[in-house]
């Protein structure tokens, strides 16, 4: 423990005497006419992330049993209905049935999907989507025929 404390003290006369400097990447030590170069540890973190600027486009609806949300630039519905024998929610698109909550990826475009009653009949289903790229969106009526 004392020597310890002997070296802590050594080196705070040393640096105060001038003996000791920094620079950019080093520490030197200067004592008379001899000089050491201690090279400090340097990390450097370079990432290159083509999409740090890129804006992000969000939409959210509100999609009644009976309609379809539509997203033109990819040809994409999607179709919220509710399974009385699982008491579920569920989201059928061309790539298939998603059961609530849902969470897809369709190029590059993140959809969101949760339901929930209005009332005793009405059943709503809330999409989000978040896209690099501004989409053309639109709500349908399902026909039935």
């Amino acid at each position: 423990m004392r020597l310890l404390g002997l070296v802590v003290v050594l080196g705070l006369i040393v640096s105060v005497a001038g003996c000791i400097s920094f620079s950019d990447n080093a520490v030197i030590i200067s004592l008379g006419n001899q000089t050491y170069t201690i090279p400090l540890n340097q990390t450097t973190n370079q990432t290159s992330n083509k999409t740090v600027n890129q804006e992000l486009y969000n939409y959210s609806y509100e999609v009644q049993v009976g309609e379809e949300l539509y997203i033109r630039e990819l040809n994409f519905t999607i179709r919220p209905d509710y399974d009385i024998s699982k008491q579920k929610f569920f989201f059928a698109t061309p790539q298939g049935v998603y059961w609530e909550p849902m969470n897809i990826t369709v190029e590059n475009i993140t959809i969101l999907g949760e339901s929930y009653f209005a009332g005793t009949s009405i059943y709503i289903s809330k999409i989000t989507i978040e896209s690099p790229r501004e989409l053309s969106i639109e709500i349908r009526e399902v026909n039935s025929s």
